[in-house]
């Protein structure tokens, strides 16, 4: 028996600074069959002062590591989450205790890693090249990101 319940909560007004999403993704990488370690990254600008209110990184069954780093305009760089040992039915939406101020010219760096091989027990194939995908048995490296301008 499902007893399934919402909630919904309007205003009358529009918030001052909505969430939207943006991503960090890259859909053209090739994992060779029997790769361990094949390293992928990607890198989105942030083009306007905005609060990060979260991460949500998401890979298939492939996906091995994955982190993710703000470089900023004044040079310095900070890491903002690292999922060392990536799990795919583990994937999760990562929420900042506190939104984080991201000063427009903002890169958000991502960089992981996939493993194509025989010692991966959740890999469907080892012996298969593996590209961008939309099902379980392909592969994605692709985070969302909800920002709003400052």
């Amino acid at each position: 028996v499902d007893v399934t319940r919402i909630g919904l909560y309007f205003q009358d007004t529009k918030p001052e600074f909505p969430l939207s999403r943006t991503a960090v993704m890259d859909g053209e990488f090739v994992i060779p069959a029997g790769d361990s370690d094949f390293d992928v990254s990607a890198r989105v600008v942030i083009d306007k002062d905005s609060y990060l209110y979260n991460i949500a990184p998401h890979m298939h069954l492939r996906g091995k590591r994955v982190k993710y780093r703000a470089e900023y305009p004044d040079g310095t760089k900070e890491e903002l989450l690292s999922i060392p040992n990536f799990q795919h039915n583990w994937q999760m939406v990562y929420r900042l205790k506190e939104p984080k101020m991201l000063p427009a010219g903002t890169v958000i760096v991502a960089e992981g890693a996939f493993d194509n091989s025989v010692d991966n027990k959740l890999n469907p194939d080892s012996t298969q090249v593996v590209r961008w995908g939309d099902q379980v048995w392909d592969e994605m490296f692709i985070t969302w990101m909800r920002v709003s301008e400052r």
